[in-house]
Parts: structure tokens; sequence; C-alpha cells
């Protein structure tokens, strides 16, 4: 009984690595495409310019790409080295503080873009402004690009206890240990699966970042509680689905399928706007008090209050997936427990 659980786990493990070797081999290919065509990593037009201005391109001896830009309408020098190995680049540019602060150099807009202020002077209103910019990777980006596979994953797993009903739950009575003992291994040996799929992303997510750039790793304020979410979500979904399946001796595939139409349409209609007439307003409080028992509602991580990250959002997201999380095992154990063979 325990090997078949292992079995599925290997199974699982094996698919997951020949999908992500094949999601590699296209970033691959689509490096070396990048490479044969080239690519703009100047990023010189986030600078705004007049018709006046001149820019100029070359190349330098150690393999930098130099833009000079010239301005003079603006009263603007810039000269911007961007490594085509790592996309990193420094921008040295000089000119009025209300054009600099219209462009990107200190302030831009992808996440992703790490600055270091090398020197910063002001004369007047003109301002001289030193800096390298850097793509950095936050960590738990990592952990979110997971997300799917592990979903995937749990939804697989979810089916464990319905498979142990169909064929194999003379077996399990058989085994000298109690049924609790017995699902709790059952259980142990699909979080390692979902855990295990967890790595295998990020492995393959790294790889992939270092095809283009040298992957730095950066650990944000949210960091923490996005990684939590991440890693429970997939958790509470998978209990869920053994709670659906725990007392079913055929159709748990059905039932396992359903659960993603069925969760999504609750989430929806949890969500939106029905209108402002009493039956309406009666139907979503009945939908939005089902949702808060839906793994899925807790799973957002793009939380923000004005453009601010909402971290106790997610705090409250990993307080209720743990907690639906050992609710729904619970639950899924006291079920199977009752199944007679």
């Amino acid at each position: 009984m325990y090997y078949f659980e292992w079995l599925r786990v290997r199974r699982v493990f094996i698919v997951v690595g020949i999908v992500l070797a094949v999601l590699l081999a296209l970033n691959v290919w689509a490096r070396i495409r990048v490479n044969e065509t080239g690519m703009n990593t100047n990023w010189s037009t986030n600078i705004p310019l007049s018709e006046r201005a001149t820019q100029t391109e070359h190349k330098l001896a150690n393999g930098i790409n130099e833009t000079i830009i010239d301005d003079p309408s603006n009263g603007l020098h810039a000269v911007i080295d961007t490594n085509p190995s790592d996309w990193s680049r420094s921008i040295d540019v000089t000119g009025p503080k209300n054009v600099i602060a219209q462009s990107e150099v200190l302030h831009p807009q992808e996440s992703i873009i790490a600055i270091h202020v090398v020197s910063q002077s002001t004369n007047g209103a003109t301002q001289h402004v030193v800096v390298t910019q850097r793509i950095e990777t936050p960590i738990e980006y990592l952990f979110v690009a997971t997300m799917l596979f592990a979903l995937i994953t749990a939804t697989i797993f979810g089916t464990a206890f319905g498979i142990q009903n169909s064929g194999h739950l003379e077996i399990a009575f058989t085994v000298p240990a109690r049924r609790e003992e017995t699902a709790l291994r059952l259980i142990g040996m699909d979080l390692l699966g979902i855990l295990g799929t967890d790595a295998l992303v990020i492995i393959a997510a790294v790889l992939a970042v270092a095809t283009w750039t040298f992957p730095h790793l950066a650990w944000t304020s949210q960091s923490l509680l996005m990684i939590g979410v991440a890693l429970l979500g997939p958790i509470a979904w998978y209990a869920m689905l053994l709670v659906a399946t725990a007392s079913l001796r055929r159709g748990f595939g059905v039932a396992v399928g359903l659960a993603w139409p069925v969760a999504i349409f609750v989430l929806v209609m949890a969500h939106v706007n029905l209108g402002t007439s009493n039956l309406a307003q009666s139907i979503q409080t009945i939908f939005g008090a089902i949702n808060v028992l839906n793994p899925l509602e807790h799973m957002n991580l793009g939380r923000t209050d004005n453009g601010i990250v909402d971290t106790t959002g997610y705090g409250a997201s990993i307080v209720w997936l743990c907690g639906l999380a050992i609710a729904y095992l619970a639950l899924a154990i006291a079920q199977w427990r009752r199944v007679e063979a």
C-alpha cells in the first residue's frame, strides 16, 4: 500500500521533470535566438529627450555597449554602459533635476531592477547622478512560480484515500498499524511529493534565469509571507480534495476534476458584483461565506493597498491556509476511518 503510493509520487516526479526539461530547452532556444537576432538592452529611451538630442552607440573593447546622449535643448548629457552578459548597466547623467526626475534612472518601473547610487550631487538646478542598475530576482518569485505545478500535483495526490478505498482497503486493514497512522503516512508521502515538486520547479526557475543573466536573488520585506502562502496554498488544496474523496470508492477522479470549476465558480460569485437587489446581495453573502473555506480565496499573491504590498493580508492568508489544511486533513482522516472494507 505504501509502495503503491510511493510509485504514484515517483511517477509524478518523472512527469514534472520531463515537463520542466522541455520548458528549459525552449528557454535555452529562446536565449540562442536572442543572441542571434540581438536585443536592445540599453534602455536609454527611459530618459526624456528633445528632438535635437543626439544618441551614439558603440561597443568598447571589453564588450560593453556604450550609449552617449547629448540633448542641448534640455542641457542633458548621459553616458550609459550596458553589460550584455547580465544586462547590468552604469549610468552617468548630468542635466536639469526635473528632467532626470522624469526618467527611470533613479526610479525604474520594473520591480526587478535594483538601484545602487554611486554618487549624486546638485549645483543649482543641475544634477549629476551616477548609478548602477542590475536585474535582481525577488526570491519569492521562485516560489510563486511553483504554485501551478504544486496545485496540479496536489490535485493528483488528492485521490489518495479514494484509491485506497478502490481495491486497496482490504490491504490497509491488514497493516499492523492504526488507521490514523496509516493515513498519516500516506499524507506524509503526498506532502513530500508536493514539496518535492516545489523544489524541482525552483531549481528549474533558477536555471532558466541563469541562461539570461546571473541569478541575483533578493530578499524583500514580503518574501517570507509570500513564500508561506505559496507553500501552504497547494497543501490546503490537497487537504480539501482528501475530504471530498476520503469516503468514495468510485468516482473520486470525477470529484477531483470538478473541484477546480466549482472552486473557481464560488470564488467568482463571491467577488463579482451581482447588483444591489436583496436577492443579489443574499446570493453574494452565501457564496462569500462558502468561499471562506475555499483555499483559492486565500492564495492571492497580488495583495496591494494603493500600490503598497498588504503584508497584513498575507499574514491572514497564512493563518487561514494553515487552519484549513489542518482542519481538512483531520476531517479526511476521520472520514477514512469510518469507511468499511
